[in-house]
C-alpha cells in the first residue's frame, strides 16, 4: 500500500508486498516493467510486570519480577507508575517499590522498534487489628482468680494475642484471648495480624475487695429438760448483704441454720460464718451450749400382795429424790388409789400397774418408775347350770349348780329378785318354782373369795291366739273358722270348734253354717286357751233411691243410692242410661237430663251379691225469661237498655231479637247471644240517631239446652 510518491521513483508503501515499476518512453510509447518485494518485521515483545504485590507493616518494599517479559539484548525496559514510588532498578525487569500503586512495564525491541507495555498492581494492607480487654468483674474472698476477656479484638487463625502486666499476675493463657489472672492489677492485650504484622494494644485495671464481714454467735446457754431447745443470737453479726451458716460437730441443729437465731436441741460448741454475698468474704465466731438435764431419782419398794382379806396394801416411793424442787405423782390404768396420789407414799385397793413420776421444776427434767401389786386370791369356779323350762305341766323345776371346790370347802347361796326359791337355796340343786333370774354365789372357806353366775328360767304360758272367720255369703251359704297368731305356748297345736269334744290339726276349719263356736286350742303340753266365734247369717244386699222427681229443664239432682252394706264391701255400682250423669260408678252421681229420664242403679257386693232400684226425673221445659214493657235511655243508669231477662238454666241462647217501629221498619236487630247482657240490648238509637217517645213492637226467637225453640213477642214503650 502506497503512502505517497507512488508516480515517482521513490514512493513510500507501508505494507509489505511485491511492487511494480513501469517506465514509459512518452515520446514513443514504450514501456518497461520491473519488480521489486517489500518485507515486514513487526514482531512485539512480549511484557509481563509479574503477579500483583501486597506491602503490609512486615512488608515495606517489594521488588517487581518482569523476568516472564522477552529477554536479551535487542530489548529495553523502563517500568513507569503515576501513584507509585520506583526506588531502583526502573530500567531492570526487577526493580524495587516502596508505595501501593499501578507500575507500567514497557519493553522495546531494538532492532524493529516494537514495544509492548503491561501492568502490575501493589495493594498495601497496613490497618492495625481491633484490640479490646476488659474484666468480669473483681477478685473477691470467693473469687480469687477470673479471666480477662478480649471480647471486641480481631478473631481469627491470622491473628495472635499477648497479655502482659507489671503488677498483676497472669496464671495462664497468657497468649489467648481470655487469660486467668489472680493477682489486681493493669493488664496490657497486644493484638497482632500475622499476615500484616500490624498490632494494636488495649489495657484493663482490675480491682480487689476482700473486707471481712463482723460474727458474733451470743452468749452461752443451758439446755433444761423444760427447755429442751432454745435459739442462738447471732443478731450483732448481721448486715446488709450478709449470709449466715451455724454448724457444730458435737451438737444438733433443728432448724434456722442460715438465720441469726438458730433452733438447737443439743449441748455443744456451735460455730457462726458470716459471709458478705457483696464478695465472699467471711468471718467465724463460736458459742457453747450446756446441758443440765438430770432426771430425778425413782425408787419404789415392793408391795404387798392383796388378798380377798387383805383388800389395800401400801406403795412406797421413799428411796427416790427428795426435796422442795420435786413434785410427785401416781398413775395407774387398771388399779386404784385409796390415798394421796401426790405423796412419796399413797394405799391401793386394787391389784395393777402403779405408776410413780417424779419431776425437777427447777429444769424440768422427770423420770418414773413403776411396779405391780399381785391379787393372791383364786376365784372359785361357779356354773349356775343350764336354763329350764316351766310349763301349765310343770310348775317347778330343779336347777344344777356346779363349782371346782371340793366338798365341805366352799359355801354357797342362791338368790333371786323375780323369781321364787321352793327349797335348797343353800344348795347347788335348789328347787324354784317361778320363772325369774336365779344368781348362785360360791365362797371358797379358806380365802374368803367368791363368784357368781346366773342361770334364767323361763315359762312357757300360753297366752293368746287370734281368729278369722269368713261369714256365710249369698253364694256360699257356709263359713270357716281359721286360728292364726299364737302367743305363747308349745307347738304343734290342736284345734277345737266344739268345746274340746273333738280336736284336729288343721288351723283352718270350713263348711261350718251359721251359728255360735265355742273354740279351744291345745298346745303340745296339754295347755289350753278358748274363746268364741260366731258366723252370721248371709247377707241379703238392699239399694234405694229417692222417689221420682221433677225438674226445670237446666236444673240437675243430686242422685243417692242407699246401700245396706258398708263401703268396703261394695264391689260394683252400675247406672244406666250414664250419658246425662256425673259418674256411672258411685253412689251419688248428678243427673242433668234434658227430658224425662229413668235411672237404673245397680249394686253388686264383692261377693257377688247384687240389687236394683229405678229414679225417673220429669222435665218440666220452661224457660224463665222476663222482657220489660217499657224503657228510660235517658243516661241515669237505670232502665236505659232495652233486653232481654233469663233465670234457671234450660236457655242455650236468644237466636233473634228484633225491634220495630209502628210502620213495621226495624230499628234494632241482634242474633246468637246471652240473655242478661246490656252489651245485647237497644239503646233507644237508631243509624245514630235518639228515637222519640214511642211504642215499638218486638219479636225474639229462644233456643233451650234440649234443641227446641220458643217464638216471643210483645211491645215496648220508650219514655225520655
Amino acid at each position: 500500500q502506497f503512502q505517497s510518491g507512488q508516480n515517482t521513483l521513490t514512493p513510500t508503501v507501508n505494507a509489505p508486498g511485491t511492487y511494480l515499476l513501469t517506465i514509459t518512453n512518452t515520446a514513443s510509447n514504450c514501456t518497461t516493467i520491473s519488480s521489486v518485494t517489500v518485507a515486514q518485521d513487526i514482531q512485539a515483545p512480549s511484557a509481563d510486570a509479574g503477579p500483583d504485590g501486597l506491602l503490609t507493616c512486615n512488608v515495606t518494599q517489594l521488588n517487581l519480577d518482569g523476568n516472564d517479559s522477552s529477554i536479551g539484548p535487542d530489548f529495553s525496559y523502563l517500568w513507569t507508575t503515576t501513584n507509585g514510588t520506583i526506588s531502583s532498578g526502573a530500567t531492570t525487569l526487577t526493580p524495587t517499590i516502596t508505595e501501593p500503586g499501578v507500575y507500567i512495564l514497557e519493553i522495546t525491541n531494538t532492532v524493529n522498534g516494537c514495544e509492548t507495555t503491561n501492568s502490575v498492581t501493589i495493594n498495601e494492607n497496613t490497618t492495625p487489628p481491633n484490640a479490646a480487654a476488659a474484666t468480669p468483674g473483681e477478685l473477691t474472698c470467693t473469687v480469687q482468680s477470673l479471666n480477662l476477656s478480649g471480647a471486641g479484638s480481631s478473631t481469627g487463625a491470622g491473628f495472635g494475642y499477648a497479655w502482659t502486666t507489671s503488677d498483676g499476675n497472669i496464671l495462664s493463657g497468657a497468649n489467648t484471648i481470655s487469660p486467668s489472672v489472680n493477682e489486681p492489677g493493669t493488664y496490657q492485650l497486644t493484638v497482632t495480624n500475622s499476615a500484616t504484622g500490624c498490632t494494636n494494644t488495649a489495657q484493663v485495671l482490675l480491682g480487689q475487695t476482700v473486707d471481712l464481714p463482723d460474727a458474733d454467735a451470743g452468749p452461752s446457754t443451758t439446755l433444761t429438760c423444760a427447755s429442751p431447745s432454745l435459739s442462738l443470737s447471732g443478731s450483732a453479726s448481721q448486715g446488709p448483704d450478709f449470709g449466715y451458716a451455724w454448724t457444730t460437730t458435737n451438737g444438733s441443729i433443728v432448724n434456722g441454720a442460715s438465720s441469726l437465731t438458730p433452733t438447737v436441741n443439743a449441748g455443744g460448741t456451735y460455730v457462726l460464718t458470716v459471709t458478705n454475698s457483696a464478695n465472699g468474704c467471711t468471718s467465724t465466731s463460736q458459742v457453747n451450749v450446756q446441758v443440765n438435764q438430770t432426771e430425778p431419782t425413782v425408787s419404789i419398794l415392793p408391795p404387798a400382795t392383796l388378798t380377798c382379806l387383805e383388800q389395800t396394801a401400801e406403795l412406797n416411793g421413799s428411796g427416790s429424790s427428795t426435796g422442795s424442787q420435786f413434785e410427785y405423782a401416781w398413775t395407774t390404768v387398771d388399779g386404784n388409789f385409796a390415798g394421796p396420789a401426790d405423796a412419796l407414799q399413797t394405799t391401793i385397793d386394787q391389784p395393777g400397774t402403779y405408776v410413780l413420776t417424779i419431776v425437777n421444776t427447777v429444769n424440768g427434767c422427770e423420770n418414773s418408775d413403776e411396779v405391780t401389786v399381785d391379787l393372791d386370791g383364786e376365784l372359785p369356779l361357779v356354773e349356775a347350770g343350764p336354763s329350764i323350762e316351766l310349763n301349765c305341766s310343770e310348775t317347778v323345776g330343779s336347777l344344777t349348780g356346779s363349782t371346782d371346790l371340793p366338798t365341805g370347802a366352799w359355801t354357797a347361796s342362791w338368790t333371786t329378785t323375780d323369781g321364787s326359791m321352793v327349797a335348797g337355796a343353800n344348795g347347788l340343786t335348789p328347787t324354784v318354782g317361778a320363772p325369774g333370774t336365779y344368781l348362785l354365789t360360791v365362797t371358797n372357806n379358806s380365802t374368803g373369795c367368791s363368784d357368781t353366775d346366773v342361770v334364767t328360767v323361763t315359762e312357757v304360758v300360753f297366752e293368746n291366739f287370734e281368729v278369722e272367720t269368713l261369714a256365710p255369703s249369698c253364694l256360699n251359704q257356709t263359713g270357716s273358722i281359721e286360728f292364726m297368731d299364737f302367743f305363747g305356748g308349745t307347738p304343734p297345736y290342736q284345734f277345737s270348734v266344739d268345746g274340746g269334744s273333738s280336736f284336729g290339726n288343721l288351723a283352718v276349719v270350713t263348711g261350718l253354717s251359721p251359728g255360735t263356736f265355742n273354740l279351744v286350742v291345745q298346745d303340745a303340753n296339754g295347755c289350753e286357751l278358748t274363746d268364741v266365734a260366731y258366723l252370721p247369717e248371709p247377707p241379703v244386699v238392699e239399694v234405694e233411691l229417692d222417689a221420682d222427681v221433677l225438674l226445670n229443664l237446666g236444673d240437675s239432682y243430686q242422685l243417692n243410692a242407699q246401700v245396706n252394706l258398708p263401703e268396703e264391701e261394695i264391689g260394683l255400682v252400675e247406672w244406666s242410661p250414664a250419658a246425662t250423669l256425673s259418674c256411672a260408678d258411685c253412689l251419688t252421681p248428678l243427673a242433668s237430663p234434658i227430658q224425662q229420664t229413668s235411672y237404673l242403679v245397680k249394686v253388686t257386693s264383692k261377693e257377688g251379691c247384687t240389687a236394683s232400684d229405678v229414679i225417673t226425673i220429669f222435665v218440666k221445659k220452661e224457660a224463665p225469661i222476663y222482657v220489660p214493657n217499657a224503657f228510660s235511655p235517658n243516661g241515669d243508669g237505670t232502665n236505659d237498655v232495652f233486653m232481654i231477662y233469663a233465670g234457671g238454666n234450660a236457655l242455650e241462647k236468644i237466636r233473634s231479637f228484633l225491634v220495630f217501629d209502628r210502620w213495621g221498619e226495624s230499628v234494632f236487630e241482634y242474633y246468637d247471644f246471652q240473655p242478661n247482657n246490656p252489651a245485647f240490648g237497644w239503646n233507644g238509637e237508631h243509624l245514630g240517631e235518639t228515637m222519640n217517645p214511642a211504642v215499638f213492637v218486638w219479636y225474639a226467637e229462644i233456643e233451650l239446652i234440649d234443641g227446641s225453640t220458643r217464638l216471643m213477642q210483645g211491645d215496648v214503650t220508650l219514655v225520655r
